[in-house]
């Protein structure tokens, strides 16, 4: 479904409708970065793209979709924050951690000044070598950017703490149910579920 010359909504499928919204959306994400090479603009279309249908993808493509259908808003996403290839892999599988509203958003550890925020619902980190000092222009010097939750645009008040003697970060933040009416009456604790998403070696 998309806008028609009608100032309205129409349904369109084939290639015919398929080109020039990818196009559009490759256009975007150059906006960006005008000098990103074409296989990095293609690689944040694949890896953000739905995996929708009933037919398995293999290596994240399939004969009926293809990579899927394109997710803008998670590949503007990914391109705005610098980030080239699959975020979600940085996702863990813990769900029994815990987060404190008394929340870190800055921690410094083996050298550089570590960051965690909120972007259009996603959780995303960020390094820096000036372990606190702005550069020239104002702006801290930011070496890295990548994406850390998962994808559902649900996700707020992220943390992040360095463990000295692991030499490891940690990340946790809140992400608002699938289905908030499955939650116990009363317990607006609940109400959104803390988990730990992202906990890797360092370097980042």
């Amino acid at each position: 479904i998309t806008t028609n010359l009608n100032n309205g909504y129409a349904k369109f499928s084939g290639t015919s409708f398929s080109a020039p919204q990818v196009a559009a959306l490759a256009a975007l994400i150059k906006t960006f970065d005008p000098g990103m090479p074409p296989a990095q603009v293609e690689q944040i279309l694949e890896d953000n793209a739905d995996k929708i249908g009933q037919y398995p993808y293999t290596n994240g493509h399939n004969d009926y979709f293809g990579h899927g259908r394109i997710n803008a808003l998670q590949a503007v996403l990914e391109a705005e924050n610098g980030v080239w290839y699959n975020a979600y892999q940085n996702k863990s599988l813990q769900s029994n951690a815990t987060y404190s509203n008394s929340s870190r958003h800055l921690v410094r550890g083996a050298g550089y000044l570590h960051e965690v925020f909120t972007s259009g619902g996603e959780i995303f980190y960020r390094r820096s070598d000036d372990d606190g000092p702005a550069s020239p222009s104002g702006r801290q010097n930011w070496q890295v950017t990548k994406r850390i939750s998962g994808g559902n645009v649900n996700n707020s008040n992220p943390c992040i703490t360095w463990e000295e003697n692991g030499n490891k970060l940690h990340a946790v933040w809140e992400r608002v149910p699938e289905d908030p009416t499955a939650l116990k009456e009363n317990s607006p604790d609940e109400l959104l579920a803390s988990y730990c998403a992202y906990k890797k070696n360092f370097p980042c």
